[in-house]
């Protein structure tokens, strides 16, 4: 990978996005990064391997799995191009992945020693940010699926998304948040609102497959209670999406 290239990836990962393209290319022009490429199904780490040095997913898509003792998987996450892996497990007292990790597509990873990423936090403070709001996100993220996971069906789980994305506007009636973005449409009583994730990231959200969770929206959308199109949802049932939130229809 040219460094021109590496450095217009490095731009989109969350964690480095606050370098400016100055401190991007002195990044990688000062120090070396070796790449690693899988193949599609190749196992990328065992869960309790040591995780000694950063990972950056360049390019390509991992499957995060949790293993039972009979053989059976569990899909925990998937994780897409490009982001920084795990970056709290890497912090943490003990750095071990979590998971195995397999990747889904031909994956390339840049590595980073622990010795180089101590050093790279203090010549660039703003990858010490970047990294602390990886984590952040990482967090809210677990805390939601924690709190979806009491919820039994993806049809409940799913309303009170919607509604969670509505009520953090601040309006207990149609609520918007800075990263869904409900208007008023010529429908009566209807609401947008913009998924801010892609439909995979919302399933992994739920901890099902993508497949299900199209099939429960179809199946809402043929009720009647709202339309998708992308990541745009029309809400034309409020009143029946809180109901299903407390378990009732």
């Amino acid at each position: 990978m040219s460094p021109q290239e590496l450095i217009r990836i490095l731009g989109l990962v969350p964690a480095f996005n606050e370098l400016s393209i100055q401190e991007l290319t002195s990044l990688v022009t000062k120090n070396f990064f070796p790449i690693s490429r899988y193949e599609k199904q190749k196992r990328v780490a065992l869960r309790s391997d040591p995780y000694e040095e950063l990972a950056v997913i360049l390019s390509g898509t991992l499957r995060a799995e949790l293993n039972d003792i009979e053989g059976h998987s569990f899909i925990v996450e998937t994780l897409a191009a490009p982001q920084v892996l795990a970056s709290a497990v890497f912090f943490s007292s003990r750095s071990r992945f979590p998971v195995d990790l397999v990747a889904q597509t031909d994956v390339r990873i840049m590595r980073i020693t622990r010795a180089q990423v101590f050093q790279l936090l203090q010549e660039y403070p703003p990858l010490l940010h970047g990294l602390l709001r990886d984590m952040g996100d990482r967090l809210q993220f677990l805390a939601q699926r924690l709190r979806m996971s009491q919820f039994g069906s993806i049809r409940q789980q799913l309303s009170l998304y919607i509604l969670d994305l509505l009520s953090d506007q601040g309006d207990s009636n149609a609520p918007v948040s800075e990263t869904a973005s409900p208007t008023r449409t010529p429908r009566s009583g209807s609401i947008t609102v913009t998924i801010p994730v892609t439909r995979q990231a919302l399933a992994d959200t739920f901890g099902v497959a993508r497949q299900s969770l199209s099939r429960v929206l179809s199946e809402m959308e043929h009720q009647g209670l709202l339309t998708c199109r992308h990541r745009t949802l029309e809400i034309l049932n409020l009143p029946a999406l809180r109901g299903i939130a407390r378990g009732v229809g």
